[in-house]
């Protein structure tokens, strides 16, 4: 299993080079705009609490590695309040008719954000033993370090520029994925002494390949989607080297 867990930290390290966290990072930019983004992640931060509670978590399990992957979901299940809750902050929170917020959370530019639970509860599924669970459980939170290591950075640009504090992309969430459990030294060292046979290996791989392209193509959308829906379209002048990103998602 270690082979699998150094694995892991490989695909952190590429997906901590993704366009869409330089971005994030780019200080020449008003972290307001950095944040133009969060609208599109919606589905994602909200279905993200049905995942854990419905597709990942099986109460009726008594697999160690099971139970242990329950508790983590359990941690897990509240943290979508926090995403509301800066939704205002960044003054995000408008008024919009039920048609609208249908057609821009169903929209296309929203494709592969919204689509990412959905292939998670698929992968998820496909895998019922509970070790390959929290190999892609790994996985994702090793997602969440690289992300929320860029969001941090901009969230005390927000702070330092406006005086607000965010919460779900700031330091409470980020120090709340930290002390999860499943992530502990403790648990990790337990899990390196689990031994994985050759199809378990492969399958394991495969798994931790499709997180970290599915996490890789929602990083895109949300990158294309925030110099879209920011102030970059309308003033061309301020987008510098993000000029260059591909738009072939953000027709909106």
């Amino acid at each position: 299993m270690k082979r699998v867990l150094d694995y892991i930290e490989k695909k952190k390290q590429e997906l901590s080079r993704s366009s869409f966290l330089s971005f994030i990072e780019d200080s020449s930019i008003e972290a307001r705009e950095r944040f133009a983004f969060v609208p599109c992640l919606a589905p994602f931060a909200m279905a993200f609490m049905d995942l854990n509670k419905y597709v990942i978590r099986d109460d009726g399990s008594e697999d160690p590695v099971q139970q242990m992957i329950n508790v983590h979901s359990r941690e897990e299940d509240e943290h979508w309040r926090m995403y509301v809750k800066d939704l205002r902050t960044l003054n995000m929170n408008t008024t919009m008719d039920l048609g609208s917020v249908l057609k821009m959370l169903w929209g296309k530019h929203c494709r592969h954000t919204r689509m990412l639970a959905y292939e998670l509860t698929s992968l998820v599924t496909r895998h019922p033993d509970p070790r390959i669970r929290f190999l892609i459980v790994e996985a994702v939170e090793g997602t969440a370090d690289v992300a929320f290591d860029a969001f941090c950075k901009a969230a005390e640009d927000f702070e330092a520029q406006t005086g607000k504090k965010l919460h779900y992309f700031g330091k409470t969430h980020d120090m709340m994925e930290a002390n999860h459990t499943i992530t502990s030294d403790a648990v990790e060292e337990m899990m390196t002494r689990h031994e994985l046979s050759e199809a378990q290996l492969a399958e394991a791989l495969d798994a931790v390949d499709e997180v970290y392209t599915l996490f890789q193509g929602m990083f895109d959308e949300l990158l294309e989607y925030a110099l879209w829906t920011g102030n970059f379209h309308r003033d061309m002048s301020g987008m510098g080297k993000w000029a260059e990103v591909s738009w072939s998602t953000a027709t909106m």
